[in-house]
């Protein structure tokens, strides 16, 4: 192990001397903060395996040994426990989508970028209507948000394990589903469901689970022929979404209840531009 950037000669028991380690967000705006950020940052993506403990800067040509993973599961798991909360995540949300609103968004999603790690505080499935781009909606910036797109905002094995991979990895504590007014692909489904058998059209795989999925939110017998009706299939659908996650997955299931995981609905309105934010029954 080479000493790249230390006053003195540092060995493996050094390492022993720096409980406090923590995982600082990657906006650090001191040099201490800094330094403490980079041991995470430089972990995962660093061809030279390179790892930062407050002053000390350590270079390793091959795998990390032992004891440095040990340190980084530590701090893994530190970087779990310092994430903002779910309600202090939904205030992060509520104030940025005033800002878009009201035409005052700071377009930060344009001025930086991230290399070697990521601290998003929300995970966002939302639908993949190119009209409702959750980064732009809640004013938030590359690296602040996990999301997960997928035509209807439906629950799928893939959308589940990519919610569980966020949860996990980065202990962000905000689940959003996050359905839309104008929804396509409901509006598809009600069209589906209320045609007769004989005149369904053939679907592909894909757009069959699609509709299947959304149409657990449709009621045969009601009319939806008006706007207040597809609405209300379009919350439907969101709190049957975000009940699935926490049904289907044991991790999700998990994190909701020992640590401090919120799933929370919320349709976005195409026509003002405003979301609304609900609960989920349990």
């Amino acid at each position: 192990m080479q000493k790249i950037l230390s006053q003195k000669s540092a060995s493996h028991s050094d390492l022993h001397h720096y409980p406090d380690i923590i995982h600082a967000p990657c906006q650090n705006k001191t040099v201490k903060n800094q330094e403490k950020a980079n041991f995470f940052r430089t972990f995962y993506r660093t061809p030279t395996h390179q790892y930062t403990i407050h002053k000390y800067t350590f270079q390793h040509p091959d795998k990390p040994r032992p004891l440095i993973k040990s340190i980084i599961q530590s701090i893994e798991h530190k970087a779990r426990k310092t994430m903002i909360s779910a309600q202090k995540a939904l205030g992060i949300l509520k104030e940025g989508n005033k800002r878009f609103v009201a035409n005052q968004s700071a377009e930060l999603h344009r001025t930086h970028k991230l290399i070697d790690n990521q601290t998003p505080f929300t995970i966002v499935l939302s639908c993949s209507d190119s009209r409702v781009p959750p980064e732009i909606v809640f004013d938030q910036g590359i690296g602040d948000m996990f999301i997960i797109r997928v035509a209807g905002n439906i629950v799928t094995p893939v959308e589940l394990g990519s919610a569980e991979f966020a949860a996990l990895n980065f202990g962000t504590r905000l689940l959003v589903v996050m359905g839309h007014t104008k929804c396509g692909a409901v509006q598809a489904t009600i069209q589906t469901t209320q045609t007769e058998p004989s005149k369904k059209p053939t679907l592909s795989q894909g757009l069959q689970t699609i509709v299947d999925q959304i149409a657990t939110s449709v009621n045969e017998n009601t009319d939806h022929t008006n706007n207040d009706s597809v609405n209300e299939v379009i919350k439907a659908n969101v709190i049957n979404s975000a009940q699935r996650l926490h049904t289907e997955s044991k991790a999700i299931a998990d994190l909701t209840k020992n640590d401090g995981l919120m799933i929370v609905g919320a349709v976005y309105a195409i026509e003002t531009g405003t979301v609304e934010f609900f609960d989920i029954p349990k």
